[in-house]
């Protein structure tokens, strides 16, 4: 390797790859700006991926990277799109945009991410950073860390990525941008705005930098969707098998049946604006001080539109037929039909500040102190919520029975003539359930976040004149303090089911038409499509005035004023209050490290060894409580009535703490000056869930044969992961380069979900139960419980092949072309498969292979890409949060996507851009292929815009 080269190599590693002290991108005064400083001026695709190839060939470990292709220009309008890009990365999708990453199949809550070197605290209630809270123009690059590093944050046993955004004094001064674009959303066949500016300037002789940027988007979507959301195991001695037809070919013991069927369609305004502002200064030449904090708020305002029939239960099925794996392939069920209108509000948020202070105090010591701080709330009220009105069929009438068909890609329910007349006039409709919040427990909405961190740090580099091989050392400390509280919020089960068993007339005004065109056009083709809707919350203002509650006391045979005065005595009322269910979690973390680069070269081959270690003290301070059931009823055969004893509520603390000691050793040679080969071996950890370390039981949604509650665990040890690394690498050209990585995981005390038997006793169960439930003793007012709770248990291994190929032609009639593609392939001992054995508990949700490749076009004043992404077969839960105790899996998915840009001259462009063009929809399904558990269809998405930079 030329010594010219490896002074780059060198550069890098300290300025961009390794240390946290690069993280604020400070520059030098203008005087000595020729010199010393390094002005961004990132143009076009060729230059975004020589800048991230610099990165990877150049770093001690395994590292990629995302580059911007100009200021304010992402590779793709979304970050998580972008990181998929990179080998090993997969995403998981909200509202068809990525908001979580998956790396090397280790799901978000395995990847520490950082943002500017510091941690950004989540909205959710866990540790999973969402990345489409932030806006991609403000990303000038990213770096993803696959093997550990010492002097960087612990926490990601996937990966560490680190999200850099622009600094005034790594810009040219008076650098102005703005931009601006229409999306065209092809479901809704609406058009919105999304705008960005950025202006930064540096003043004092080139001594004090300011950058102010600000961004607004907004996107209305529509989701078209229809699901069963679930297969419940089920004793084939309750099962009413169809006569005259081998009913149970596999002769099984255990059938599963669907919990439901819904169809629907979600319409979603998504509207997001961040402010963003940096100030740099020079104290003294030696002294730099950086400033920088942002302002998030991103409002998603969901609302369904769904036709459902609930009829999780063997009582209300008849003339079952399954396969030979025990699935209903088809049914008639006697049950409930309605329409469900649901809100899912997602308001946010998120703020941030943090001060750095770089000092050179010596020609080889660089101190830096770093504070930062940030905080989110998710506050719900009246944005989510959900309720229903509809009718029951006639349970001594076969003729009004719904008939279940799952011989589809997806199942589909198909209503008699007698029950699709009723569904037509608005005359039938009668009241049942309602609410704000979440109901159901299963985190599907109403839950309010609240959450901050603390942070502190000092990072030294030390860069020996003298010090032979040495090349620097790095050491440090930092202390952060993180406190989440979770509000589960919802009214108690009297107020939800005050109206409901489809008793009390709705209002015919409050049954709305709803358009439906073109709903899952080819998808179900049986499932009735006319669907009437409603507004939640004029449902709700109804069942609270005086003609609702007129109309309830008249139904029930109760004194004028009865119901009105029992409403108004419930806590809350419609919006509830703080539930038992609610958790609150602090989090002290103490991490000391120290690491050291050295560097030489063997027979003409140049080498890198990095090696150090951290030393991580944690301490989790964890506070909930237990939900007590004291009575349970039944009005309807799918749905119990739970009663609740909130006197006796009070929360309790727990405390957990530990010391970990990660070491890390990374060797680095160039057989040639093209050729990398790196070594690595680590130890790295992820903490446990933050919900799982809560000390409380929570009862999920009870329904027959469905009787499930959660409990937390604060003794819960964090995950801890061997990792080796192998990485061979040949670049040639700019931009050209080959590479292939293999590592291996060995993930010791992983946290698997024990399902227990836990019988809870002095329950009022009160006479008669509609349906018969072997977990339910009504003399002995004892009820079987299947209580999922988190432990700490066995070892997972990972191994996995991460192939990679870059390539641009630079002449001839093909210059201007290239393109990039990656695959990444998994093997786990920690992995479930579609018709693996039904007990089955050990798993690690995401794992699935993954593959990307993009090719593109950039000569003169056009710039052209198109992307194609896929992501095989995965599993998204082991236990389905919405129905007991069976898998989800998410099915294989591909997505393609382009951009076009002209430029019109130096400092104009206008670009198009389309996301997931050929119109890929989700799916999923159960244990088995056939257990079809939802469809969902987004739409393609198109972009027209302009961009202006001086």
């Amino acid at each position: 390797m030329k010594a010219g080269y490896r002074k780059t190599l060198l550069a890098c590693c300290i300025t961009s790859a390794l240390s946290p002290l690069a993280l604020a991108q400070e520059a030098q005064p203008q005087d000595q700006a020729a010199q010393d400083a390094e002005v961004i001026e990132v143009r076009g695709i060729r230059r975004s991926l020589s800048e991230a190839q610099d990165i990877k060939r150049s770093a001690p470990g395994v590292v990629d990277a995302i580059s911007a292709e100009d200021l304010g220009k992402f590779p793709d309008t979304n970050i998580a799109e972008s990181l998929q890009r990179i080998p090993g990365i997969a995403i998981d999708r909200n509202g068809g945009e990525g908001q979580f990453v998956t790396v090397r199949g280790f799901g978000p809550s395995f990847n520490t991410v950082l943002v500017n070197g510091r941690r950004i605290v989540s909205e959710t209630g866990g540790r999973e950073f969402s990345f489409d809270l932030y806006p991609a123009e403000l990303i000038s690059g990213a770096e993803i860390y696959k093997t550990g590093v010492a002097s960087l944050q612990e926490g990601g046993i996937g990966a560490t990525v680190n999200l850099k955004t622009a600094r005034p004094f790594s810009l040219a001064d008076g650098t102005m941008l703005f931009s601006g674009k229409a999306l065209y959303d092809d479901n809704s066949e609406e058009t919105t705005p999304q705008l960005f500016g950025l202006y930064s300037t540096s003043f004092n002789d080139g001594a004090t930098g300011f950058l102010i940027s600000g961004s607004y988007q907004n996107r209305k979507s529509q989701e078209d969707f229809t699901n069963t959301n679930g297969w419940l195991p089920t004793d084939v001695e309750n099962i009413n098998f169809a006569e005259g037809v081998d009913a149970n070919p596999g002769n099984v013991t255990t059938a599963f049946i669907p919990r439901e069927t819904q169809t629907g369609r979600r319409l979603q305004e998504r509207e997001r604006m961040n402010v963003q502002a940096v100030f740099q200064h020079y104290l003294k030449d030696e002294l730099l001080l950086t400033v920088d904090g942002f302002y998030n708020k991103f409002d998603v305002n969901s609302n369904a539109t769904m036709l459902g029939s609930w009829y999780g239960t063997p009582a209300a099925t008849s003339n079952v037929i399954l396969n030979e794996n025990g699935t209903v392939l088809e049914q008639d069920i006697s049950s409930e039909v309605g329409i469900l209108n649901r809100l899912e509000g997602r308001p946010t948020e998120t703020r941030a500040i943090g001060f750095n202070l770089k000092w050179l105090a010596t020609d080889e010591l660089t101190t830096v102190f770093d504070f930062g701080y940030s905080d989110s709330e998710a506050k719900q009220g009246t944005g989510n919520g959900q309720a229903v009105m509809g009718f029951t069929d006639d349970p001594n009438d076969p003729t009004d029975d719904f008939h279940f068909d799952n011989y589809g890609n997806e199942a589909q329910v198909i209503y008699p003539e007698a029950i699709v007349n009723r569904l037509l006039d608005k005359d039938s409709y009668r009241s049942h359930v309602a609410q704000y919040g979440d109901q159901a427990g299963d985190g599907t909405g109403g839950n309010s976040v609240e959450a901050s961190i603390y942070q502190f740090a000092i990072d030294n580099v030390y860069e020996p004149y003298d010090g032979g091989m040495l090349r620097n050392i790095k050491f440090g400390a930092n202390y952060s303090k993180e406190d989440k509280t979770v509000d589960i919020v919802r009214p108690s089960f009297d107020v939800f089911c005050q109206y409901c068993f489809f008793g009390i007339d709705v209002p015919n005004e409050l049954v709305l038409d709803f358009d439906t065109s073109g709903l899952l056009d080819g998808v179900s083709p049986d499932t009735f499509r006319d669907i009437y809707s409603f507004n939640l919350n004029d449902y709700i203002g109804w069942q609270t005035s005086a003609e609702g509650f007129a109309a309830r006391d008249e139904y029930y045979g109760l004194e004028s004023g009865t119901s009105q005065a029992f409403y108004e005595a419930q806590p809350g009322g419609f919006l509830g209050t703080r539930q038992p269910d609610s958790y609150e979690v602090s989090e002290t973390i103490f991490a000391a490290y120290a690491d050291m680069l050295f560097e030489g070269s063997l027979k003409d081959m140049e080498w890198k060894l990095n090696t150090g270690a951290r030393l991580v003290y944690t301490k989790d301070e964890a506070t909930g409580s237990q939900q007590n059931l004291v009575s349970l009823s039944q009005t309807t055969a799918t749905q119990y009535n739970p009663g609740f004893d909130t006197s006796g509520n009070e929360f309790q603390s727990e405390s957990n703490d530990y010391l970990k000691l990660l070491p890390n050793i990374s060797f680095t040679i160039n057989p040639t000056e093209d050729f990398v080969v790196r070594l690595a071996v680590s130890e790295t950890m992820t903490r446990p869930e933050l919900k799982d370390l809560a000390p409380r039981l929570s009862y999920l949604d009870l329904r027959p044969g469905s009787l499930n509650a959660v409990a937390g665990n604060v003794n819960l040890k964090p995950y801890t992961s061997i990792n080796l690394d192998a990485s061979f690498e040949y670049y040639w050209g700019e931009i050209n380069y080959v590479s292939l990585a293999l590592f291996q995981k060995e993930v010791q005390n992983f946290i698997v979900t024990d399902n227990e038997v836990v019988t809870i006793s002095d329950v009022d169960i009160q006479q008669p139960l509609i349906s018969a439930d072997a977990a339910i003793d009504a003399n002995a007012g004892t009820i079987d419980f299947n209580v999922q709770r988190p432990l700490n248990s066995e070892t997972a291994d990972v191994k996995g092949m991460e192939l990679a190929a870059q390539y641009a032609f630079d002449s001839g009639v093909l210059e201007g072309l290239g393109f990039s593609a990656n695959a990444t392939f998994l093997d786990s001992n920690a992995e479930i498969a579609s018709n693996s054995d039904v007990s089955t508990l050990f798993a690690i949700p995401g794992l699935g292979n993954s593959m990307n490749a993009t090719m593109f076009y950039e000569k003169g004043p056009i710039e052209a890409r198109i992307s194609w992404s896929n992501r095989d077969e995965f599993l998204e839960y082991l236990i389905n949060p919405k129905a007991g105790v069976e898998p989800v899996f998410t099915e294989e998915f591909s997505q393609v996507d382009f951009q076009l840009t002209y430029r019109i001259n130096d400092d104009f462009s206008v670009f198009v851009e389309g996301t997931n063009i050929t119109d890929e929809a989700i799916r999923k399904h159960g244990r088995y292929d056939e257990q079809f558990i939802l469809y969902r269809n987004t739409g393609p998405r198109y972009a027209l815009g302009f961009r202006g930079q001086f």
